[in-house]
C-alpha cells in the first residue's frame, strides 16, 4: 500500500487519490493549452498604476471622464444617468445643463444641472477627516442666514463612495448625523433638520453593475468597450470579484466530477499542503547526501576532490550539514532554525589544488554553490582569508552562471564565491537533482576548479545575499 502522510491508504483510497493526480494532471494541460490560446490577465490599467486602489488619478478621473455628458466620448447622458440609477436617483437631473468636476472646492467629483447637485466623495483606502462631510455640504449649500434662503436638502445629494464601508464616520459628519427612515437617509443638523439626501455606495453593488450597464451600451464601439472592460477588471479586481481567464487552482479544487468530488479534492490538497515542508525537507536532504555523493562518486574515487570530514577542518566542523538541518529549514510550523550549512570538497589537482575547495551550502534563504578558498595545515583545512579567489562566469549548456562574492554568506563563509538561487523557487527541481539546474552548475563547477584559471586577485566587488548588483 501507498504511504499518504503518516497513514497507509487502503485500496479505494488510493484509487481517489491516483485519480487526484490524474485530474490535476489534466487541469494543469487545460490551463496551459488556454494560456496558448490566448487566454491571459494582462490589464493596461494594472501595467499603468502602481496601486488599482487609486482614488484620485485612477477611479476618480475615470468616473468624470465618463460621466462628464459634454465627455470626448460622445455619449451624452448615457452613462451618467446609468450611474444616477444604480445610486437608486434615475431620471433626478436635468442632463441637458449638468456639468461634472472633478476635485470641485476639494471634492472628489461635483455634479450639477444649477438646481440640484451631487457631491461624490470617494474613499478606498484614504482615511475620513474631521467635520469633511459637513464642509463639503456646507460649501455647496452656500452661506446660511435669516435674510438667506438655505438650499432645499431634497435638491442635494451627498454620496459617500466607498470599498464595502458602512458609511462616514462620526467624526466627519459632526456637527451632522446621519438619520433612515424605510425609504431613504439624510443627513441632518444638530437640531435635526435636513440637510442633504444620502447615499451609501460602493464598488461592488453600484460601480460594477454600473459598468456593466455601460459594457452593454458600448458592445460595438471598440475602444468605449475596451475602457469599460479595462476599468470593471480594476473594480473587479479591489472587490476581490475578479475571475480569471485561465482556469485557476481553486477552480480545479472546487470543481465536481463523478468520480472525484470537490470535498475530496480539497482534502487532498490540504493534506499535500500540510506534507509539503516535510518533502521539501527530504529533497533537500537527498541532494546533499546522495545527490552530491553519487554526482561526485569518480572524482572522489580517483583523488581529483577529497571530501572535507568533521574531524578534517575545526573551522568547517560546526558547517557541516546534516539531515535534521533540511527539517530546520523547511520547518512545518514557525520560523526555519537553521542556516549556513554544507558539504566541501578540497580541490587536490589541476591549478586549483589544495587552494579551493568545492562548496554546496545554503544561507538564511538562498544555496550556495562556489569556490571557498582553503589552506592546508598539519592540524587540517582552514580558510584561507589572505586570499580572494577570482569572480567568473560559466557557460554551460547554453546558460551563463555568474560567479561572485556575497556579502550575506561570506560572514561566516570567508572568501566564497559563489552561484547563488532561492531554495524556496528551486526546491521543486531538486526533486529530480540529477536533471536539476544545479545539478549542471555543480558539474560545470567541478570542470572548471580543475581546469580553469588558478589565479586570485583581489576581489573588488561584494553584492548582498540573493540581490542582483
Amino acid at each position: 500500500m501507498t504511504e499518504w502522510g503518516s497513514e497507509e491508504l487502503s485500496p479505494e483510497s488510493e484509487a481517489c487519490v491516483s485519480r487526484f493526480f490524474e485530474k490535476y494532471d489534466a487541469f494543469d494541460k487545460k490551463r496551459e493549452c488556454q494560456k496558448e490560446q490566448g487566454g491571459n490577465d494582462y490589464s493596461l490599467l494594472r501595467s499603468v498604476f502602481r496601486r488599482l486602489s487609486d482614488e484620485v488619478d485612477l477611479h476618480s478621473r475615470f468616473l468624470c471622464s465618463m460621466l462628464d455628458p459634454s465627455g470626448p466620448h460622445f455619449r451624452r447622458s448615457a452613462f451618467g444617468e446609468a450611474f444616477m440609477s444604480v445610486l437608486g436617483y434615475p431620471g433626478w437631473l436635468d442632463w441637458a445643463t449638468t456639468r461634472v468636476r472633478r476635485e470641485h472646492e476639494c471634492i472628489d467629483l461635483y455634479m450639477t444641472d444649477g438646481k440640484r447637485h451631487v457631491l461624490i466623495e470617494n474613499k478606498i483606502h484614504a482615511m475620513d477627516q474631521p467635520g469633511q462631510v459637513r464642509r463639503y455640504i456646507d460649501q455647496v449649500r452656500g452661506p446660511s442666514g435669516p435674510e438667506q434662503m438655505p438650499m432645499e436638502a431634497d435638491d442635494l445629494l451627498f454620496v459617500y463612495l466607498s470599498n464595502g464601508r458602512d458609511g462616514p464616520t462620526e467624526k466627519s459628519l459632526k456637527p451632522y448625523e446621519l438619520r433612515s427612515s424605510p425609504l431613504e437617509t439624510y443627513v441632518v443638523d444638530q437640531a435635526g433638520q435636513r440637510v442633504a439626501r444620502f447615499v451609501n455606495a460602493h464598488y461592488l453593488t453600484h460601480v460594477l453593475p454600473w459598468t456593466a450597464m455601460c459594457l452593454a451600451s458600448v458592445k460595438n464601439v471598440d475602444n468605449l468597450r475596451n475602457a469599460f472592460s479595462e476599468y470593471q477588471g480594476v473594480v473587479q479586481r479591489i472587490t476581490r470579484t475578479y475571475k480569471s481567464y485561465v482556469m485557476s487552482l481553486e477552480d480545479f479544487l472546487l470543481e465536481d466530477s463523478r468520480d472525484l468530488a470537490s470535498r475530496s479534492r480539497v482534502r487532498f490538497a490540504f493534506e499535500i499542503a500540510e506534507m509539503l515542508p516535510e518533502i521539501k525537507a527530504n529533497w533537500l536532504s537527498k541532494m546533499f547526501i546522495d545527490g552530491l555523493n553519487d554526482m561526485l562518486d569518480e572524482e572522489v574515487r580517483d583523488g581529483r576532490l577529497v571530501l572535507i570530514a568533521d574531524d578534517a577542518s575545526k573551522a568547517l566542523r560546526p558547517l557541516q550539514f546534516d539531515r535534521d538541518h533540511a527539517r530546520l529549514f523547511f520547518p512545518k510550523s514557525g520560523k526555519r532554525g537553521v542556516k549556513g550549512k554544507g558539504r566541501f570538497w578540497r580541490v587536490a589537482t589541476g591549478p586549483g589544488r589544495d587552494a579551493a575547495a568545492l562548496a554546496v551550502l545554503f544561507g538564511s534563504t538562498h544555496l550556495h554553490i562556489g569556490l571557498l578558498p582553503i589552506k592546508r595545515l598539519s592540524e587540517g583545512v582552514e580558510f584561507n582569508e589572505n586570499t580572494a579567489l577570482h569572480a567568473f562566469d560559466l557557460r554551460s549548456d547554453g546558460q551563463v552562471f555568474e560567479f561572485k562574492r556575497h556579502s550575506g554568506i561570506n560572514g561566516t563563509f570567508k572568501g566564497l564565491v559563489s552561484w547563488t538561487v532561492s531554495l524556496d523557487t528551486e526546491i521543486e527541481h531538486l526533486a529530480n537533482f540529477e536533471g536539476s539546474r544545479v545539478a549542471l552548475v555543480v558539474k560545470a563547477l567541478i570542470k572548471h576548479a580543475f581546469e580553469g584559471n588558478a589565479s586570485f586577485p583581489p576581489a573588488t566587488e561584494v553584492a548582498i545575499e540573493g540581490l542582483p548588483r
